[in-house]
């Protein structure tokens, strides 16, 4: 019995695989147990920030793993201490909580909202406002946070307290602010699972005017958007806003399980001893790997992942099988005019690898992308966009 008939009899089926076994990679080459070779625009879904098995990355985690590789959180550790410093430093918040996933991370950020507000203004003061067709987790509070029905049905009743505004519609945004006793407005610059759509500057700047106006604090989920990946740090310092609560995990350790809720001047004091935890949260080696990407995430990477976003734009709009191509930096959406699945299924033959948002390819490779990878991988994709059969469909793979 091979890995897939293995997968489909033992683990829970809850994913729709493409049919690949990968075994190795480096860089933003990965290989199947055929051997084939495949160039990455995925990265494990925004994870892989410098690619696979990255030199520096691993010697910082080899070396982590070979003196401490787990402590609770009722001692300290270095590493954790470390990252928390530096995240702090580059972003001006004040403190950060760590866990092990963005779902954990989003979990705080509710947390911490709904304790500040009761604290300020009353325990009635509960209900956190998000955007339609946003993705906020999996667990049952952070899907409740979710404005997509479709992830909702199954798992009645969702946790109460979340009200939904369409995207772009400050007066829509407002009349819920007014009617109701709100916490928070959280948001995603850039709706990744929601097509890769990014928020206009102008309703951005409305959202923080409407959360000083109306007292509310604004959490930026930055899962996916972080760590470089839309040519900042964090998507929120491309529109010049200071958000009071940060999430981010995907990239941030570089492949290791990591979350982290970072919190601003208005949060660093209001969760307290015993009010939030996480056994692995801050684990020594997975922030270890998370000190040896974010060394690295300066101006000039960004340049570069400024610079590489270009050209993929550039290229595809210029394909006669793209209708558009939305998204900022390394996070990328491509509108293509044959079914999205087929062209995904016709470059996996060809050796590259992309996902879907919705009914979007969706590019995210790694920040490292050397120039001859991410040239061959866009022309291949060119090519298939052009010619992929347009009836193959399927739900492969958020």
């Amino acid at each position: 019995m091979g890995i897939i008939e293995k997968d489909k009899q033992y683990i829970a089926n809850t994913y729709s695989r493409f049919p690949v076994v990968l075994t190795e990679g480096k860089g933003s080459l990965v290989y199947d147990e055929n051997g084939k070779e495949y160039i990455d625009l995925s990265s494990g879904i925004a994870v892989n920030t410098f690619g696979y098995c990255d030199d520096l990355w691993l010697a910082a985690v080899k070396k982590q793993a070979a003196s401490l590789q787990h402590t609770s959180n009722l001692y300290y550790s270095a590493p954790c201490v470390e990252l928390a410093e530096m995240l702090c430093k580059k972003t001006g918040m004040e403190r950060v909580f760590f866990s092990n996933s963005g779902a954990e991370a989003n979990e705080c950020a509710i947390k911490t909202a709904r304790k500040w507000a009761a604290a300020k203004k009353g325990t009635e003061y509960f209900n956190i406002i998000t955007l339609e067709n946003s993705f906020h987790g999996r667990t049952i509070t952070t899907l409740s946070a979710t404005g997509q029905a479709v992830f909702h049905n199954d798992f009645l009743p969702l946790t109460n307290g979340f009200l939904y505004s369409s995207p772009e519609d400050a007066t829509g945004l407002e009349k819920l602010l007014v009617e109701n006793k709100c916490a928070a407005i959280m948001i995603e610059i850039v709706q990744g699972e929601g097509g890769v759509v990014p928020l206009s500057a102008e309703y951005v700047n409305k959202i923080f005017s409407l959360a000083v106006k109306y007292d509310v604090l604004v959490i930026c989920d930055e899962v996916q958007t972080g760590n470089g990946r839309t040519g900042k740090l964090y998507s929120y310092i491309n529109y010049g806003v200071t958000p009071d609560i940060v999430t981010t995990a995907k990239g941030l350790a570089g492949g290791l399980p990591l979350g982290a809720t970072l919190l601003g001047k208005k949060t660093a004091n209001v969760l307290g001893i015993g009010s939030h935890g996480s056994t692995f949260g801050g684990n020594p080696v997975a922030t270890a790997g998370a000190i040896s990407v974010l060394k690295r995430l300066d101006d000039t990477l960004f340049a570069e992942v400024i610079r590489k976003s270009e050209y993929i734009k550039s290229e595809l709009e210029k394909c006669n099988g793209v209708e558009s191509v939305t998204g900022l930096g390394l996070m990328l959406g491509v509108k293509t005019k044959k079914d999205a699945s087929a062209v995904i299924s016709k470059c996996i033959e060809k050796g590259v690898l992309v996902i879907k948002a919705k009914d979007k390819l969706r590019l995210l490779p790694a920040l490292n992308i050397p120039d001859e990878l991410l040239k061959k991988a866009i022309t291949i994709l060119c090519e298939v966009c052009s010619t992929a059969p347009n009836n193959e469909k399927d739900d492969m793979a958020q």
